[in-house]
C-alpha cells in the first residue's frame, strides 16, 4: 500500500511524466514482480519505459533499466517472443 500511495502522490503532485513519478513507478513495478504478480505489473511497466523513454531518450540508463524490466516481464508472462 505505501508504494501505490508513494506513486499515486508522485502523479497527483508531479505529474506523470515527472522523472521522479517514473521512478516511483519503476520501484512499484519491482515490487509488484518481487509479489510475483506479474500481469498486474506489465501495463505499468509498459507504461514507465513509455514515460522513460519520452522523457529521457532510448539511450538514457533510465530508459533501458525500464526496457529490461518490461522485457524480463514478459518473458515471465510466456511472451518470450515480444520480449526478444
Amino acid at each position: 500500500p505505501l508504494q501505490r500511495e508513494h506513486l499515486e502522490l508522485s502523479r497527483e503532485v508531479l505529474g506523470p511524466e515527472h522523472p521522479n513519478t517514473l521512478t516511483a513507478l519503476s520501484k512499484y513495478v519491482v515490487g509488484l514482480t518481487m509479489l510475483h504478480r506479474d500481469a498486474d505489473a506489465e501495463p505499468m511497466a509498459r507504461a514507465c519505459w513509455e514515460g522513460m523513454h519520452k522523457v529521457f531518450g532510448s539511450a538514457h540508463s533510465s530508459s533501458l533499466q525500464a526496457l529490461g524490466i518490461y522485457a524480463e516481464i514478459l518473458r515471465r508472462l510466456g511472451r518470450g517472443e515480444e520480449a526478444e
